[in-house]
Order: C-alpha cells, then sequence, then structure tokens
C-alpha cells in the first residue's frame, strides 16, 4: 500500500428478502482491492451487538467513526 493511501471500511444494514444482514466493505482509494463480507444477524439485540464490536475494532486500527456517511 502507497503511503498516505486512504483506506476506506463501511459498515451498512441491508434488508435481504427475510431478514436485516450487516454488509461490509473495505479497501483503499484509488485501488481495485478490497473485500465484502457479509453478517447474517438472528435477531435485533444480535445486530446491535454486531454493529458494536465492529465499530470497535475498526476504532482500534485507527479508523474513523462517520455515521450516516455513504462513500
Amino acid at each position: 500500500m502507497p503511503d498516505g493511501a486512504i483506506r476506506y471500511y463501511y459498515i451498512n444494514i441491508e434488508h435481504d428478502l427475510f431478514d436485516q444482514i450487516v454488509c461490509c466493505r473495505w479497501g483503499t482509494v484509488g485501488t481495485n482491492r478490497g473485500g465484502r463480507k457479509i453478517y447474517v444477524p438472528a435477531n435485533i439485540e444480535e445486530l446491535q451487538a454486531l454493529l458494536k464490536q465492529l465499530a470497535a475494532r475498526r476504532v482500534s486500527r485507527g479508523y474513523e467513526l462517520l455515521e450516516d456517511h455513504c462513500p
């Protein structure tokens, strides 16, 4: 990764046909590198716990939290 590269990690709650899902996308701005992971929580409490866990992990790795931000 080049010096000064801008990384992103985007967490979004989406709806499929039956449930709410958590979709995580990450990568580096200006490159084709990145990935995506889908989580399917069993209920709203699990969804909220998952969001807190993911946010805490990203903050511990130096990411800045932006709420209601679309890339």
